[in-house]
This record gives structure tokens, sequence and C-alpha cells, in this order.
């Protein structure tokens, strides 16, 4: 809570924070509204995601953001940004553009000094969303990695939640395994 308000109070006199807050909202809007959950994301809701205009601008803005943070040599604002983004091009349906933003996310992060808790959750968010796209794609073995990366991060950071998500996507990536049916079929 604390930190949506330092967000927040930044925000009014921050450009980055500004672009950064402003995407934010529009993506979390979207995605809660929309009830989404990325181990049951359709090819229907990735079209619908990706054609969507204020979702677009939510791109733009956290691309200015990192742009900006970078800038200013933020580097755990930039990781914060790449997380983000990563995640929009996931929701779209942008597998391949998704990959690169969350594994540059993690590399900065693990090479900063201190990791925190929260950073932590960003890296174990990245394995997560990098775990899906693998298994979606047919590579289980690389899916698994990630998604067991991620669970490892969330359980050491008693991350219930976290914890329950990537077990219940490391199931459909394992049901996957053992049927051999090559890619992750819809719900």
């Amino acid at each position: 809570m604390l930190d949506r308000f330092f967000e927040w109070q930044k925000s009014r006199s921050d450009p980055r924070f500004k672009s950064y807050r402003e995407a934010r909202l529009i993506y979390e809007n979207y995605i809660y509204g929309k009830r989404i959950q990325f181990d049951l994301l359709s090819p229907l809701q990735c079209k619908e995601a990706l054609h969507n205009e204020r979702l677009r601008r939510a791109e733009n803005l956290y691309r200015q953001a990192i742009t900006l943070s970078r800038n200013s040599d933020a580097l755990g604002d930039v990781a914060t940004g790449l997380y983000q983004l990563g995640m929009l091009l996931h929701l779209q349906g942008r597998f391949s553009e998704a990959q690169k933003p969350l594994e540059e996310s993690i590399r900065i992060l693990e090479e900063l000094p201190k990791t925190g808790q929260s950073k932590q959750a960003t890296v174990s968010g990245c394995h997560y969303h990098l775990g899906i796209m693998a298994c979606r794609k047919g590579d289980i073995y690389r899916g698994k990695q990630h998604l067991e990366k991620s669970l490892e991060i969330d359980e050491s950071n008693s991350d219930i939640q976290g914890m329950s998500l990537t077990r219940a996507a490391l199931n459909k990536c394992n049901e996957l395994a053992k049927s051999g049916i090559g890619e992750w079929k819809e719900a």
C-alpha cells in the first residue's frame, strides 16, 4: 500500500513515474476487469487484448517509462517496467516479443547488489510468464525450468498466491509432457 502511495506521489512530479503509473493502471484495470488468468489465457483473449486501444497506450507508456528510467540510471525501475511490459505482451499473445523484456528484467535484478522480497517477487513473476509461454510453444523442458524457479522463489518468500498459481501452471505443463501433445491447449 505504501508503495502505491509513493508511486502516486512521485507521479505528480516525475514523468517516468507518471508514465509507469498510468500504464500500470490501464493494464491492471483490463486484466482485473476481464478476470484474466494467464494459465487459462485463450487465443480469443489474446486477440482482444492485442486490438485494445487502451492496452496499446499502456505499451507506449511502459516503453516511455523504461526509457526515462534508463536515462536516470534507475535500474530497479527499468526492471519493473520491463516485467510489466513483458506481461502486457504475453497478454496480447506476443510471446516472442515478451520473452526479451522478461529475461532482461531478471538479468538486471540479479545483478543489483540488494534484491529484496519485492524484487524477488518480480523475478518469480518473470519466470512464471516465461514458463507458461515456453510450455504453450511446446518447449516443456524450458517451461518447467522457469516454473520451478518461480515456485522456488515463491516458497522462499512464503508467497501463497504465487505458489498456488505456479503449481497450477506446473501441473498443466506436466500434463502436457505426459500426453505428448506438443502445445498447451486452451481450457
